[in-house]
């Protein structure tokens, strides 16, 4: 649990089982910058295709003027793209603990992508029209196939005070290790 570590200096020091060299903290930094990049970029593109979805809910009142099917089916498009979008949010927050949440994401935002693309080439959608619309829906459905995107649990440690299950130990270890280093 506990080995004696050199330091720089020649002098000998007690390095405990949560403590890391500076060598692995630098790499964990970096490693943490990246992941919460990608899980700020994974909720900026869900909210930015949420307001994209509620923006093709409201176009539907400018472009029909009547209430008819062709009106109701581009409305539900919009409800499709805002809520398949709802589902990437929850899948950031709580993939972790819900692993059937992120499978469904997944397969949820590929078939979207799919349809997105079937229904530009039959619209005939512009190439601007195109780029906005896969590349927000494929960014995000390629952040959804990364668990690094997600956002993760706090891990509590025993030096913080409180143990959760999912800290890497058993929580019974945890407690002990916590009970050590307060005596």
């Amino acid at each position: 649990m506990f080995e004696l570590v050199g330091a720089p200096s020649g002098s000998m020091r007690w390095r405990g089982f949560f403590q890391l060299s500076h060598e692995e903290l630098s790499g964990r930094q970096k490693q943490n910058s990246v992941r919460i990049k990608m899980t700020k970029l994974y909720a900026i593109a869900g909210w930015a295709i949420i307001a994209f979805g509620v923006v093709h809910m409201l176009a539907t009142f400018r472009l029909f003027h009547a209430f008819n099917n062709a009106a109701l089916w581009f409305f539900s498009g919009g409800i499709a793209i805002a809520l398949t979008r709802v589902l990437n949010l929850l899948q950031r927050a709580y993939g972790h603990v819900a692993p059937g949440l992120r499978k469904v994401c997944i397969g949820t935002n590929i078939v979207m992508t799919i349809f997105a693309f079937l229904s530009g080439v039959v619209t005939h959608a512009s190439l601007a029209q195109f780029a906005l619309v896969l590349g927000l829906l494929g960014g995000t459905t390629t952040l959804s196939l990364s668990r690094a995107a997600m956002k993760q649990p706090r891990i509590l440690t025993p030096r913080s005070g409180r143990c959760r299950r999912n800290a890497g130990m058993s929580f019974a270890r945890c407690k002990q290790s916590h009970a050590a280093i307060v005596r």
